[in-house]
């Protein structure tokens, strides 16, 4: 794929969030030490991507759908896109 008309080009893109709390949450005893122990999500880890012109980056979501069923009365169900 050429890329010199990119609209956006992202490689090995990282996000990863710290959730231990405060410092005392992350203290804790073992082996008669103090260990402090951190806690990480890694929401996004080595993503790589290219949007050329034309293109759309979105993300899937549940939408919802009327379904008229047999009374013809009509029921919202939601479904996978």
């Amino acid at each position: 794929m050429n890329t010199d008309n990119a609209l956006l080009t992202v490689s090995n893109l990282v996000k990863h969030f710290d959730i231990s709390g405060g410092l005392l949450e992350q203290l804790s005893w073992e082996n008669w030490r103090i260990v402090r122990r951190k806690t990480t999500v890694k929401a996004v880890n080595d993503v790589s991507f290219t949007i050329m012109p034309g293109e759309i980056l979105g993300r899937r979501k549940r939408m919802r759908q009327i379904d008229p069923g047999p009374s013809g009365a009509g029921s919202i169900s939601a479904r996978q896109r």
